[in-house]
C-alpha cells in the first residue's frame, strides 16, 4: 500500500523470522526499492532518519517494558515530523470488556467456518501475546516525546495508533 501511494520510496522490513521475510521477498519479487534484515525490534537499532515506521501485529508480542523502550526508539529514528503506526491487537481496558472481546472473536471465527482444531492452534499462539490497553500505549508513546498521538481505529482487540516525531 506505501509503494501504490509513494511510487518512489525506500522501504526497509525488519522481522526476527527469517521466514517471514522470504515470504516478502516472494511477495515483492525483487523490488529493489525494498531492503530486508533479520532482528528482533525489542533490541535492534532502527537506524534513521525515517519519514514513515509502521508496524504489523507486531509489538503485542512484546513485554510493556520493552514496549516502552521500543516507542522511544521509534521516536528516535524518525525524521521530525515522521509519522508512526501501529496495527496492533489490544486489551481490553478491564476484564469485563476483554471477556467480551474473546466471546467476540470466537463467534467470528466460528462463523467463519474455522475449525476447532484451528480455533485450539490459535489459542496455543495467542497464549504468548503481551497484549496492552490502547490507554496504556498511547501514553507510553507521548511518554516517549511523540506528538498527534491518536487511535485512529479500533474494532474489538484490534486497533490503530499512531503518532508523530
Amino acid at each position: 500500500m506505501v509503494l501504490a501511494h509513494h511510487p518512489d520510496a525506500q522501504i526497509h522490513l525488519v522481522d526476527a523470522s527469517e521466514k517471514m521475510l522470504e515470504q516478502a521477498r516472494q511477495r515483492f519479487d525483487g523490488n529493489p526499492a525494498i531492503t530486508y534484515a533479520v532482528a528482533d525490534m525489542a533490541d535492534t537499532e532502527l537506524g534513521g532518519s525515517w519519514d514513515l515506521i509502521i508496524s504489523a501485529l507486531a509489538i503485542h508480542h512484546l513485554e510493556d517494558a520493552a514496549k516502552k523502550d521500543l516507542f522511544g526508539g521509534i521516536r528516535g529514528a524518525l525524521s521530525e515530523g515522521g509519522l508512526f503506526v501501529n496495527a496492533e491487537q489490544v486489551l481490553g481496558h478491564d476484564c469485563e470488556v476483554e471477556a467480551r472481546y474473546a466471546r467476540t472473536w470466537l463467534q467470528q471465527v466460528r462463523r467463519l467456518g474455522v475449525s476447532e482444531a484451528e480455533i485450539a492452534k490459535a489459542h496455543e499462539r495467542m497464549s504468548h501475546d503481551r497484549c496492552s490497553s490502547v490507554e496504556n500505549q498511547l501514553q507510553w508513546m507521548r511518554d516517549a516525546g511523540l506528538s498527534q498521538v491518536d487511535c485512529n481505529f479500533k474494532a474489538w482487540r484490534f486497533a490503530v495508533l499512531s503518532g508523530r516525531r
